[in-house]
């Protein structure tokens, strides 16, 4: 089955699963940096019709200066579905999303929450990963750094990465070891793009596998006519560097 249709029923399933939470124009909020016809413009329309443009500010304060924990439930799915198909608003950005659930402790939710939350991830980077663009480039650093946020378990993440030998996920890869070149020998640093420095030592354990530097060998010679060719032997030679390092 295609991505996309999966990612569409991961959100149906999000919708389905949050359905019971709430809101109302009663919603809590701070009165010095939220009004009431804010509050009145966000809650009069069908959660599945509200926009990015609508949600973006709701979203940076939810739960502490605007609504609490059971109204962020409410909202999140429309806010997960806006995130995934309208990426190029930039109002939804994932990880002020990702940081917002690790405020919300979404660990702590019931399990039938975290698998939907989980399978939504999981699902859109698949999707990501599926090709290579100028935009997708960015957006793949840009989830990982997001999913940092969280403090999940990203090993799925990273093991599909590694499994999946299409020419758009090595491509991502090698963008990803460039992207991070300056910062991987001083993990302090990779703190900045993910919130648990123990994210950030998952990600280059990973790097420094023997399993990914032999995928990208292998790629070498299966991509050595292609015109990133360079850039992938420019990744295992970083690879390489960092391994003596370490």
């Amino acid at each position: 089955m295609d991505d996309t249709i999966q990612l569409q029923q991961a959100i149906e399933q999000l919708y389905t699963i949050f359905a019971l939470y709430k809101t109302s124009n009663k919603m809590a909020a701070c009165p010095h940096c939220v009004t009431q016809a804010e509050i009145n413009d966000l809650t009069r329309v069908p959660l599945r019709l509200l926009t990015a443009e609508q949600l973006w500010r709701y979203t940076f304060k939810a739960m502490s200066t605007w609504g609490d924990e059971r109204d962020f439930r409410h909202f999140l799915p429309r806010i997960l579905e806006l995130s995934a198909f309208n990426p190029g608003s930039y109002e939804l950005e994932l990880d002020m999303v990702c940081r917002q659930l690790d405020h919300g402790k979404w660990s702590d939710w019931p399990e039938e929450e975290q698998q939907a939350i989980l399978q939504y991830f999981v699902i859109q980077w698949r999707l990501l990963l599926s090709s290579f663009t100028e935009e997708t480039r960015y957006r793949v650093i840009n989830y990982v750094n997001a999913l940092g946020f969280m403090a999940l378990d990203i090993t799925p993440f990273l093991s599909y990465w590694r499994q999946e030998r299409s020419l758009s996920a090595t491509r991502h890869l090698v963008a990803f070891i460039d992207e991070h070149k300056d910062e991987i020998p001083f993990q302090h640093r990779l703190k900045y793009w993910y919130g648990y420095q123990s994210i950030a030592q998952h990600i280059i354990a990973w790097l420094l596998e023997t399993e990914t530097r032999l995928r990208l060998e292998d790629d070498f010679f299966r991509y050595a006519d292609e015109a990133f060719a360079d850039e992938l032997a420019q990744s295992i030679d970083a690879l390489y560097w960092w391994q003596k390092i370490y």
